[in-house]
């Protein structure tokens, strides 16, 4: 059975990773918040449509692609220090958000009470996706040995295991206390357990049958 496994080490990075990892978190927050400020209020204009009856009211139409696009747009406009983050890692910022945004519709026809995508501060963890070029995973993975990441080249991973398989994503946070980390999942194989020809009860905490 192939599942995915998932792995989390601490690093300690440069003073020179430091600094980039601070605009990558800094360009990562900027991007998901402008972007959910366009979303909201087109949101926000659709209820209130909705609400006064207006026909035809128009649905939100941002999404990952048109927000994408976007965001190219700020790199070569008013905002050209974003082009200092590494181009996928922004792409992944977009990509959660337009998942954040499917869960909260798709709650929403079920009627449920779903959480709105928040906005994120500076104060709170902080977090950016990479994606690892699988054409050269030798060059940049090596189980328990290395792993660069773009525009970071080799982070010092303390390695408390060697993980089994090989990552496509990495993800690096930095949590409110200043510790850096790096998390991955694999695609594992997964032998099943033997069968002990035992059995198991659950206490389901039922007080009254009826």
């Amino acid at each position: 059975v192939i599942r995915q496994k998932a792995y989390k080490f601490s690093f300690e990075p440069t003073a020179e990773q430091r600094q980039q990892l601070a605009i990558e978190f800094g360009n990562a927050r900027f991007v998901w918040n402008r972007c959910l400020d366009l979303r909201t209020k087109a949101y926000d204009a659709y209820k209130a449509d909705v609400a006064s009856g207006v026909e035809g009211a128009i649905k939100p139409s941002w999404n990952y692609v048109t927000l994408s696009r976007l965001v190219t747009e700020w790199k070569h406009g008013d905002f050209p220090w974003l082009a200092d983050s590494v181009a996928a890692c922004l792409t992944q910022v977009l990509i959660d958000q337009d998942k954040a945004f499917q869960h909260f519709y798709r709650r929403c026809k079920q009627g449920e009470k779903p959480g709105y995508p928040r906005f994120k501060s500076r104060y709170d963890r902080q977090a950016v996706r990479y994606t690892l070029d699988q054409r050269q995973i030798d060059r940049t993975y090596q189980a328990g040995e290395f792993l660069k990441l773009p525009k970071l080249g080799a982070i010092k991973v303390r390695w408390s295991q060697v993980p089994a398989g090989i990552p496509k994503m990495a993800t690096v946070s930095k949590d409110q206390t200043g510790r850096y980390f790096v998390s991955f999942a694999c695609e594992v194989e997964m032998a099943p357990l033997p069968l002990t020809g035992k059995t198991v009860g659950l206490d389901l905490g039922i007080k009254d049958v009826v």
